[in-house]
């Protein structure tokens, strides 16, 4: 029997803890010839055995995993510790797995805190570097692990996050007109959905909308607008007089993205970096088309379900959605690629494919 110690917390609801999530909600109970042990808050209620973790402080709970976690680890006598989310021993007495979700932290996409720049520029690089696997969520993400922390080819291994099966194309519901309404969306609109970061180049989405001139449309914005960029892009959307039809509706829950999917006339994406994004993957699974950046993992996770643009080309991405919004066979071209390109993405084959890396490191 090959003992796995499975570390799945998370602090808060983020695309974090939906992986974290939809892996465990497809991960059987009962696998022949492995046990699998959870660590969790313990607010976090499993139905497996589990090591609870005492705190929801960064610090104390970076503390605690390098004294009473190793202790744990080795006096069970794991065979495998895998990580989903959180740095781990720095000395794991075991082998060790970590799955990693990007790069940027570590080739400076994201701006950090001396915290941040602490955990992952030092813990994160060196376990990674230590690791006897890393799952790279895409192959983006496993070339920049072997480039830039210099990880042996052979210890990385791509393993493709699933997409939510609720997310799909739907028929037009008669009371849609309604529930848009009442979000404030009363025309044809196009669709942002990310969390407002400078990372996630909203900015650039917004010039572009301004440049189409259609007072017909609107620009949706779906994500946490609870942020600075927030704020500066609010103001610039002021300066350049379309505030009224740019529509900031924050944190939408899986069921409101659906409708807002099925309902948009496509999906605009000018992200700077994604290691891999499960916004591509919801648009896709809806039939939604996509105008994105050519940007890191991008026309990877998309491929012929999008149109590309320079991340920071204004005039490209105009012209882009206006060849998309004028060309109906193209729109039902990249609707039925985006369908069959999510069905690669299944939650179900990222457990088989994770359970067979346990296999190999424990008979290696």
């Amino acid at each position: 029997m090959m003992n796995i110690c499975l570390d799945v917390r998370y602090t808060t609801r983020s695309g974090a803890s939906t992986v974290i999530e939809a892996f465990l909600e497809n991960l059987p109970e009962k696998i022949r010839g492995v046990s699998i042990d959870v660590v969790t808050h313990r607010d976090q209620q499993r139905n497996r055995p589990r090591v609870k973790v005492p705190f929801r402080n960064r610090l104390l709970e970076f503390q605690w995993s390098q004294t009473v976690l190793a202790q744990t680890l080795a006096e069970r006598r794991y065979d495998i510790y895998h990580s989903l989310k959180h740095v781990g021993p720095i000395r794991c007495p075991i082998r060790s797995i970590y799955r990693v979700p990007a790069v940027g932290q570590f080739v400076g996409q994201y701006p950090q805190k001396m915290m941040d720049q602490i955990y992952w520029g030092r813990a994160a690089k060196h376990v990674y570097r230590k690791a006897d696997a890393l799952i790279a969520v895409s192959e983006y993400v496993r070339r920049g692990l072997i480039e830039y922390l210099n990880v042996p080819a052979k210890r990385v291994r791509t393993i493709h996050n699933g997409v939510d099966p609720r997310f799909r194309a739907i028929p037009q519901d008669k009371d849609d007109v309604n529930r848009l309404r009442r979000c404030g969306i009363d025309r044809s609109f196009l669709l942002c959905v990310a969390n407002v970061l400078p990372v996630k180049n909203l900015i650039t989405a917004v010039k572009a909308f301004q440049r189409l001139a259609d007072d017909g449309l609107q620009l949706v914005i779906a994500g946490n607008d609870l942020t600075a960029e927030a704020d500066r892009i609010r103001k610039l959307t002021d300066t350049l007089g379309i505030s009224e039809r740019v529509l900031f509706l924050g944190r939408q829950n899986p069921e409101q993205l659906l409708m807002l999917y099925n309902r948009a006339q496509m999906l605009l994406h000018p992200s700077f970096h994604e290691g891999l994004s499960s916004t591509l993957l919801e648009a896709m699974a809806c039939g939604l088309p996509i105008v994105a950046a050519n940007t890191t993992s991008i026309p990877e996770t998309t491929k012929d379900a999008a149109v590309y643009h320079d991340a920071t080309d204004v005039d490209q991405l105009v012209f882009e959605i206006q060849r998309v919004l004028g060309d109906q066979d193209l729109q039902r071209r990249m609707s039925g690629n985006g369908i069959a390109r999510a069905a690669d993405f299944s939650w179900q084959k990222c457990v088989e494919q994770t359970l067979k890396l346990y296999g190999e490191l424990g008979t290696s």
